[in-house]
């Protein structure tokens, strides 16, 4: 879905889009004594002078929340839109369904 937007927007805006992902780790002991591993994830869009960035458990959802805030700031995707989405990958998944 993000390519797909920034392609139409770069061929309607002539707008260039190359988004550039770091992450940082942050090891983090429960309080149960387990060690986890804590990400934070920036999303860097140079042309578009955006920085989104996000911290949590797992790079994964963590890069899923800064491309999802990207998103609904540029592309102006509706939220009901990103929702639609996450379902549909979820009911994709193997395994028990999920409510989302």
């Amino acid at each position: 879905m993000g390519l797909l937007c920034g392609i139409d927007k770069e061929r309607i805006s002539n707008e260039k889009f190359t988004p550039q992902f770091t992450f940082s780790e942050f090891p983090t002991t429960d309080a149960d004594g387990k060690a986890s591993k804590k990400f934070r994830c920036i999303l860097v869009l140079p042309h578009q002078k955006k920085v989104y960035s996000h911290e949590g458990y797992g790079k994964s959802p963590t890069k899923n929340a800064v491309i999802r805030e990207a998103l609904v700031d540029v592309f102006d995707v509706p939220q009901e839109e990103l929702k639609m989405v996450e379902r549909r990958t979820m009911n994709l998944k193997p395994g028990k369904p999920m409510q989302v």
